[in-house]
């Protein structure tokens, strides 16, 4: 009799102790904002243009339709309309393979049996903010697509609206509607032309574990319906942050 008036006062101390943690984790946790208070007057999501639109639809397809772009890697084209192959050839995915320490999957231009991952020989684009911005979403790809073990590293979240950002676990103990009412974040393309040669900026916010909230600056250059000039310029830190692992 005694052992069992001995079992429940074990289980009431226990019961006890668990409500105790819980209530005391979710009192100190730290929350986001209020998904509306962090909208108001958000410019992220007002000015959400065609730029981020056609980034959203571009990585949806290639991160939920693997195993179809293994068959057709040519359907990256129905996002990236602004962007052909020359003709007679065709694109591949080749995806990160579960050896070594590491590995990354990557697009590639092939013709019978030459394959050449340089794609932008072998792009035409149309030049402008439009083209210019399909060119860096291609030439960003790798960051959306499997990875093996160690370069999980080149992996990023890209800002396009309100949720992207308020859903990076990091940032969620801070309030952060002041950033949104810049448009430090918004994706922009700005273009120049001249002598034949158009040149573009792009501009594009994105997170990564080991960087943090970066905002970064790209130049491209087309002539000739050629990309003539891939080049990044700068990566503005907006927030650091280091994951802490170490590869």
């Amino acid at each position: 009799m005694t052992s069992w008036i001995f079992l429940v006062l074990e289980w009431i101390v226990f019961g006890v102790v668990v409500y105790a943690i819980h209530k005391w984790y979710y009192k100190n946790r730290p929350k986001p904002l209020p998904k509306s208070s962090m909208k108001k007057d958000s410019v992220l999501d007002e000015n959400s243009n065609l730029f981020a639109s056609k980034a959203e639809h571009y990585h949806w397809r290639i991160k939920t339709n693997i195993k179809s772009l293994r068959k057709n890697a040519n359907a990256v084209f129905f996002d990236l309309d602004a962007l052909s192959l020359e003709n007679g050839y065709g694109m591949g995915l080749r995806l990160a393979e579960q050896k070594g320490i590491g590995d990354v999957s990557n697009f590639y231009v092939f013709k019978n049996n030459i394959e050449d991952r340089d794609l932008l020989k072998y792009i035409h684009v149309d030049e402008t903010p439009m083209g210019a911005w399909q060119v860096y979403l291609l030439m960003t790809s790798q960051t959306q697509l499997p990875v093996w073990w160690h370069a999980g590293c080149i992996k990023r979240t890209f800002i396009w609206r309100d949720d992207d950002l308020y859903n990076i676990e990091p940032l969620r103990r801070y309030e952060l509607s002041g950033l949104l009412k810049t448009d430090i974040l918004t994706p922009s393309v700005e273009v120049e032309k001249g002598s034949g040669l158009t040149t573009a900026q792009i501009y594009c916010s994105y997170w990564h574990d080991w960087q943090g909230l970066v905002r970064e600056h790209v130049e491209i250059q087309m002539q000739n319906g050629q990309v003539t000039s891939y080049e990044k310029k700068d990566c503005f830190v907006i927030y650091n942050y280091n994951c802490g692992i170490r590869f």
